[in-house]
């Protein structure tokens, strides 16, 4: 009985300790480092796309595109989080992804906002799709 209290003391005092060990974080590689900085710049200017369209302000728009453009040629780079063994499916909605940007930058020149919304809205669900599947 004296054995099971002191084992179990031991343990408690153990766990203590770990617990007040700060949580152990790895750095991400230098790797994923750019992929998550490419997605916080895509967020950020594809938030302030759609507010500037909303307003319709199709040049704020356009420049915030432009922004989002330039990073999907990161994509072609990324290492996929989950699902590594479809990076082909990964590739095509990459492509595919990049053809919607570039006819929404069509529908910003025309200041179509109908067309522009819409696209907006396709792109969006592509995006929750491609995360759903490998982020």
């Amino acid at each position: 009985m004296k054995a099971m209290g002191s084992i179990f003391l031991i343990l408690g005092v153990a766990g203590l300790a770990l617990a007040a060990e700060p949580a152990h974080k790895h750095a991400p590689s230098p790797e994923m480092r750019r992929q998550h900085d490419s997605m916080t710049v895509t967020k950020k200017q594809w938030t302030a796309l759609k507010k500037s369209l909303a307003a319709g302000d199709f040049s704020a728009a356009g420049a915030s595109l432009a922004r989002v453009q330039k990073a999907v040629g990161a994509l072609e780079k990324f290492k996929l989080h989950k699902n590594e063994d479809r990076v082909e499916e990964f590739r095509e909605q990459s492509r595919a992804y990049g053809e919607n940007l570039a006819e929404l930058g069509g529908a910003l020149k025309e200041k179509d906002k109908a067309r522009a919304e819409g696209l907006s809205k396709t792109i969006d669900h592509g995006c929750l799709q491609c995360h759903q599947t490998f982020r």
